[in-house]
């Protein structure tokens, strides 16, 4: 296959099958019915829209996003999308089906990867994450941080001021900015 982006082809079971191809509306088609329950939870709480049409808005105004399927299956989604008013700042997004939970490893192996395409954009990635998404998924933390995305503490956010961790890159001053009153909560409802 042509546009293939990545894909593991490493020995160990939990990596076979797993491709990475630039995403197209099919691929949105696919997994929206199939979202897990914690990525629509988390956001309905940071965006103040159903599950899937923030989910579809986050893919339709992202100029770089991918598809990782397994075994031809689209099991998730990810991209970035830009902010206008802060320039070198994109807010990075992934969502996926249940299958995403088993493809800890070859996610574990390929998002470093994107992530630095992604920074090489925009360098600052801002997004936020939900103390019970953090809470299933405990692992992910340390994931955030191989793409060089670190968290923040609790704090409202959104259109209804839902608690949740800012994580970004991009050092200090530029997340201060960003993070510092109301211009965040101004992002997170746009997102």
């Amino acid at each position: 296959m042509s546009d293939v982006i990545a894909e593991c082809r490493g020995v160990h079971t939990g990596m076979r099958g797993y491709r990475v191809v630039p995403a197209r509306r099919c691929h949105l088609r696919e997994v929206l019915p199939r979202l897990r329950k914690t990525d629509a939870s988390e956001m309905e709480q940071a965006s103040g829209r159903a599950a899937q049409a923030a989910a579809a808005r986050a893919f339709a105004l992202s100029p770089v996003r991918w598809a990782m399927l397994h075994d031809g299956r689209c099991i998730a989604l990810g991209g970035a999308r830009p902010y206008a008013q802060f320039p070198g700042v994109a807010a990075v997004w992934l969502y996926g089906t249940p299958a995403l939970d088993r493809a800890g490893r070859a996610l574990a192996r390929l998002a470093p990867l994107f992530a630095a395409r992604l920074r090489a954009v925009w360098p600052v990635l801002v997004n936020v994450l939900s103390p019970a998404q953090l809470a299933a998924y405990p692992a992910m933390e340390r994931w955030l941080a191989r793409c060089g995305l670190f968290l923040a503490p609790v704090r409202p956010v959104g259109a209804e001021g839902a608690l949740m961790h800012p994580c970004m890159t991009g050092g200090v001053t530029p997340c201060a900015e960003i993070l510092g009153g109301p211009s965040w909560a101004r992002l997170c409802r746009r997102a």
